[in-house]
């Protein structure tokens, strides 16, 4: 779509309300919000698998009774404890991701253009508290779901796909409402399907097997699962004070880093080292600076952007308060970059 044709679809009264929310709504937005899981790779082209996982009986019942037999209030009870999750997960307060349209009666059409949905999360949110903006938010949004995606991408800095839509990380639906989505055309690399049968709630991931390992998607599917079932237990709890380790994990991690018996290889740097744990345990906590705290996949994949950084300014400084400040978890790890030859 040419730039003219962009302004003036931009301009018509036809979208002029709709850009101006989304302007308003997308003002110094972050990146869209994407999953880090530990071993990343980028092969070239998109191959989507998925795994799927059924939530426990409790948690269907206490999603039933938040949404009093809703389907759109039952999303909106889905997607605000997804979106707490990735929070917390990633350590995030602003966070972006993707929410198909709605579908029309009698109709299964395939998506093409994704919505966006921004929530904001504190450390002392509550789980009542997200379900208010992400009530507020998916109203505004299916209002407000036509709007010229290639002048909004280019007012916002928003990344677009190849056909011209916004693009987004990270998806979220409910099969019962939502417009079906391609992942390969939407080129999204997570996407959520949430779907009620019957007497059971579960949802699908599906994912890029071009970039994440399908070991790391078998955790992240159950340690979802695990959250939601916690928040929705604790829905007046703030999330800070929400353990995201299950008693199995914290085991499993007790005995790994318990487990001495393994000789130090001499010719190993620290670096390497820490690359080595990454793959162990891209789940456990890494580093804790204040109420902070980062995953080793959180930690290496913040300490690897600020190496590219460095490598860009080409003068081998710091810059940055938390490159500066040794004792920040970024920090830490970002001086190993500098030091063993990591970011330059």
């Amino acid at each position: 779509m040419d730039s003219l044709t962009v302004r003036l679809m931009a301009s018509s009264g036809k979208y002029s309300e709709a850009v101006d929310y989304w302007l308003e709504q997308l003002a110094e937005s972050p990146a869209p919000t994407t999953l880090s899981l530990g071993r990343e790779s980028v092969i070239a082209g998109q191959s989507f698998r998925q795994v799927e996982q059924q939530l426990s009986n409790e948690t269907l019942h206490r999603v039933e009774s938040l949404s009093k037999n809703s389907e759109q209030a039952m999303f909106m009870v889905l997607m605000s404890g997804t979106l707490l999750f990735l929070s917390r997960y990633l350590n995030l307060t602003d966070l972006l991701v993707g929410m198909p349209p709605l579908k029309k009666k009698g109709s299964e059409e395939v998506a093409s253009a994704v919505l966006p949905i921004r929530i904001q999360i504190r450390s002392e949110s509550t789980f009542r508290d997200v379900l208010i903006q992400v009530r507020n938010g998916l109203t505004e949004a299916a209002k407000h779901q036509k709007f010229p995606h290639p002048y909004i991408a280019e007012k916002t800095g928003l990344p677009m796909n190849r056909n011209e839509l916004l693009r987004f990380g990270t998806i979220v639906s409910l099969n019962s409402i939502h417009q079906t989505i391609d992942p390969i055309l939407s080129e999204c690399l997570i996407h959520i399907s949430f779907q009620k049968k019957d007497d059971t709630l579960s949802f699908v991931m599906h994912y890029d097997a071009s970039r994440y390992a399908h070991e790391s998607l078998i955790r992240l599917k159950q340690q979802l699962a695990y959250f939601l079932d916690l928040i929705m237990e604790q829905i007046n709890t703030p999330l800070a004070q929400i353990d995201m380790v299950s008693d199995q994990e914290k085991q499993e991690l007790l005995h790994a880093f318990n487990d001495t018996a393994a000789e130090y290889p001499r010719e190993a740097t620290i670096h390497g080292l820490f690359e080595k744990q990454v793959e162990k345990t891209p789940d456990a906590v890494a580093a804790v600076y204040g109420d902070q705290q980062l995953t080793y996949a959180e930690l290496n994949a913040r300490a690897n952007q600020l190496a590219w950084t460095l490598r860009g300014q080409g003068d081998g400084s710091l810059g940055g308060d938390a490159r500066r400040d040794a004792r920040h978890p970024e920090g830490r790890r970002g001086v190993l970059a500098d030091r063993s030859g990591l970011s330059g």
